[in-house]
């Protein structure tokens, strides 16, 4: 039996291959009736979970460890490798309403710390969804840990320093953010419209700013 090394060596994945694949064998379970194809999707499901709870943190870095769990330290980034995890959290917990209490619960979470720690305000109520660099936790230097088994506290949490850069691919948050409103997976009222329609308009500014009419892949 071969075993691959991964795109980052040992072992690693990204969040963004976490998710496609996790929807792509969901999918193909349900369309075939063979329940067989879903086994690795509920194991990655489980593990992602975990890590999530491990990190005090529902957004993860672009670097994980296959055999689960991640240290509080990374770079953090709805652009590539990092979109699909996210899209796809809400789009399982709207194809499958078995699975809304899991994924829609971490889409929720994670969308409420998206709106904490990566928007920055611009001029006529645009949004600029940042990068962050995850630089271990409150109190503690990276790689710091807690005691074995200690539940983690509110204020141990990851430090988050933005990085004010923002790819094209993050474009698909606005829509994803229309979708999970519209299926109910986020509550309407809290504020999730108006940061789906700032982001929308300075991705639609990301077109009008060049001569082309060509979206750049980066914006900073």
């Amino acid at each position: 039996k071969k075993q691959g090394a991964g795109m980052h060596g040992g072992g690693g994945v990204n969040p963004a291959e976490v998710g496609t694949l996790s929807l792509e064998f969901h999918s193909l379970a349900r369309a075939t009736k063979r329940p067989e194809f879903d086994a690795g999707p509920d194991d990655v499901r489980r593990r992602m979970a975990a890590t999530v709870t491990l990190l005090n943190s529902s957004l993860v870095p672009l670097s994980l460890k296959s055999s689960g769990g991640a240290h509080p330290t990374g770079r953090v980034s709805l652009g590539a490798m990092g979109d699909s995890y996210y899209e796809y959290l809400a789009k399982t917990a709207i194809l499958d309403p078995r699975l809304r209490p899991t994924a829609g619960a971490m889409f929720k979470a994670a969308l409420l710390e998206i709106e904490q720690q990566l928007l920055v305000p611009r001029e006529h109520g645009r949004t600029f969804l940042a990068e962050a660099s995850m630089n271990g936790r409150r109190g503690r230097p990276a790689g710091g840990a807690s005691a074995a088994g200690a539940p983690r506290a509110p204020s141990d949490k990851p430090l988050f320093s933005k990085i004010l850069k923002m790819d094209h691919l993050a474009c698909f948050l606005p829509g994803t953010i229309a979708v999970a409103l519209h299926h109910g997976v986020v509550p309407r009222g809290e504020g999730h419209e108006e940061v789906a329609e700032g982001i929308l308009k300075t991705c639609i500014d990301m077109y009008r700013m060049t001569p082309s009419g060509i979206a750049p892949e980066i914006l900073s």
